[in-house]
């Protein structure tokens, strides 16, 4: 048969299928890798150069056994070649390419059988609810347990680029905001996906980000930047110190790092400033020559030790508190 049926083309997996899927999944070694998650954020005009600057450690990448079958991907009109396997239905999972719906994420054997889903789907955007729109980006927030399928489909596309995360069917624990852009086509508006992440609802969690995805064509145009400075937005809202959890890839640490730094930066210069508006002293030496890292953490939401990993050069032990000169 040439088309792809109704049945064949759900996004909900048999049970056998999401059972062979799970299983795939769970066969999770450790080794090292290197994979890109996300954008390199521009430098900040308060780093003058990387140079004066502590460098990123080396981390540990977490590599699956998951077949690389799917080599490419068609969303929507965009081809992407992937990095890695995904758990995908096996009548999907062993095939080469893959074409997804670009607002439901629905994957499809052709590229006909896209053709006709569009005529059906009528979507122009992801599900959830607007919680950024400026110019023409949007942030939509989902909830992983209300629209199950698409964060699922979702998941499962991020698997093939981010292999460090595991999570593909058990959604109901999760939000996740998605980032998207404004196009308009032949008079009709539509929100385009360009990365997202994904957190925990537990608000007892000290997570900031379970997962962080920048789409491969997407990539070098900070949007990486804009969703981890979004995911502490919401921490400094729920008033609460938070983390990315580990592991975390390369190029995802890279981003966090960068952005620890320009904002440890910034939060500092302020200070200064208001330190000098009120004629304090400066003397060097103590305490108040310097800013505790437990306050910083404290002020920023960022945990102690992402504050030490990105400025560590500059801390130092008075009086038994660690100081950021």
């Amino acid at each position: 048969m040439g088309l792809d049926t109704a049945a064949a083309e759900s996004p909900v997996a048999p049970r056998r299928s999401v059972r062979n899927a799970q299983r795939k999944v769970n066969s999770v070694t450790t080794t090292s890798a290197s994979s890109l998650q996300t954008t390199t954020p521009q430098s900040t005009p308060i780093i003058a150069s990387d140079q004066c600057l502590p460098q990123p450690a080396p981390v540990l990448q977490a590599v699956t056994s998951i077949p690389h079958t799917i080599r490419q991907i068609h969303l929507g009109s965009i081809a992407m070649a992937t990095d890695f396997g995904s758990p995908y239905p096996d009548e999907y999972g062993s095939l080469p390419v893959l074409y997804l719906c670009e607002f439901c994420l629905k994957y499809m054997r052709l590229q006909r059988s896209v053709q006709r889903h569009r005529l059906q789907c009528g979507k122009q955007r992801p599900p959830g609810t607007t919680v950024y729109a400026k110019g023409p980006l949007r942030i939509y927030r989902i909830d992983g347990s209300i629209d199950k399928l698409y964060c699922q489909n979702l998941c499962l596309v991020s698997k093939l680029f981010v292999d460090q995360k595991a999570v593909c069917y058990d959604t109901e624990a999760y939000m996740f905001h998605v980032l998207t852009r404004t196009h308009v086509d032949d008079g009709v508006e539509t929100d385009r996906i360009l990365g997202f992440f994904s957190r925990e609802k537990d608000v007892d969690s000290h997570s900031s980000l379970a997962c962080i995805l920048v789409l491969p064509p997407y990539r070098q145009s900070g949007y990486g930047r804009m969703l981890v400075e979004f995911s502490y937005e919401i921490c400094r809202l729920e008033r609460r110190v938070a983390s990315p959890d580990r592991p975390l890839s390369s190029a995802g640490h890279r981003v966090h790092w960068r952005y620890w730094q320009s904002a440890i930066l910034a939060t500092l210069r302020d200070l200064c400033l208001q330190r000098v508006s009120a004629s304090r002293p400066q003397a060097r030496g103590g305490k108040d020559a310097g800013v505790s890292v437990a306050a910083l953490s404290q002020m920023m939401c960022l945990s102690v030790s992402d504050i030490v990993e990105a400025v560590g050069e500059w801390v130092e032990v008075v009086d038994g508190d660690q100081v950021v000169w």
